[in-house]
């Protein structure tokens, strides 16, 4: 049976742009990937990779096992399915009662019609021949071979509407079994085709359940991410007004502390202004 396969978002070391929010710069470390380029997982794939993005410095985390939670959803589903399996095998075996029955009344009535024709012959035939006899005796042609040659031609008369009788019942038994028997492979194939029909559904929305998991715990993962950056931005913020005012103690200076903390952001506009502004 074909594997049902899912999307996945095309992931390599070190690229997370796109699980971060559209107006968010980038990140320039803190995270690692423990996965490589991959796409099209199968269900139930064996080794099927995990988003793992870790984060340091204050930053949050993102797992994903997309193959754990596809299995989990599937077997959720098993409940459903399997009444539907259930319902549909229920429908198989209605259909093959009545294809066994049509077949045994066929039967039946095929038999009755050829015992009846039996009872029949068995009178009309023995009937036939004293009727010739006494016409042939009649006629004064009983002892001639005139007489044998019309007797002989009624006895394969009748051996030929025996076996015509015997041949029609052949016939029907023969083409009532041949309908029985396509009938309940019709029946067993429209079968298996309906359960590969709900088993590839199943894989379907255990697919589709799994990525809607993905998307929330995707976006929640945004928004924690967006929270941490604006946390960084408030404490870095915090630290340059404490470095400005004087507040910052030790034995460095912290002129040249707030300087470098702006350098390692990459926060250019703010070292430009405090030049123009003359503070460094």
């Amino acid at each position: 049976m074909a594997e049902q396969y899912l999307y996945q978002p095309n992931v390599t070391a070190g690229n997370v742009q796109p699980y971060l929010p559209s107006d968010y710069p980038g990140i320039t470390g803190g995270y690692t990937v423990d996965t490589g380029n991959y796409s099209n997982l199968p269900l139930n794939s064996v080794g099927a990779p995990t988003i793992d993005f870790k984060g340091e410095d204050g930053f949050p985390s993102f797992t994903f096992d997309l193959s754990a939670e596809q299995k989990s959803a599937y077997d959720r589903l098993k409940p459903f399915y399997d009444k539907l399996l259930s319902f549909t095998g229920g429908k198989l075996d209605l259909a093959k009662r009545i294809i066994e029955y049509t077949y045994q009344q066929g039967m039946r009535e095929s038999q009755e019609e050829y015992d009846i024709s039996k009872r029949e012959q068995a009178i009309t035939f023995p009937g036939e021949k004293r009727e010739q006899l006494t016409t042939q005796n009649r006629r004064g042609i009983l002892e001639s071979g005139f007489g044998g040659t019309e007797r002989k031609e009624l006895s394969e008369s009748q051996d030929i509407r025996k076996k015509a009788v015997e041949d029609a019942l052949a016939d029907r038994t023969s083409r009532l079994t041949s309908q029985r028997g396509f009938g309940l492979e019709e029946k067993q194939q429209g079968f298996e085709e309906e359960r590969f029909g709900n088993e590839r559904e199943r894989r379907t929305e255990a697919g589709d359940m799994a990525m809607d998991i993905f998307n929330i715990k995707q976006s929640q993962f945004g928004m924690d991410l967006a929270k941490a950056q604006r946390e960084e931005t408030r404490r870095i913020e915090a630290e340059r007004n404490k470095a400005l005012s004087g507040g910052s103690s030790g034995g460095s200076s912290p002129g040249n502390y707030d300087i470098e903390e702006m350098k390692r952001t990459g926060q250019q506009s703010t070292l430009d202004s405090w030049r123009k502004q003359g503070l460094i």
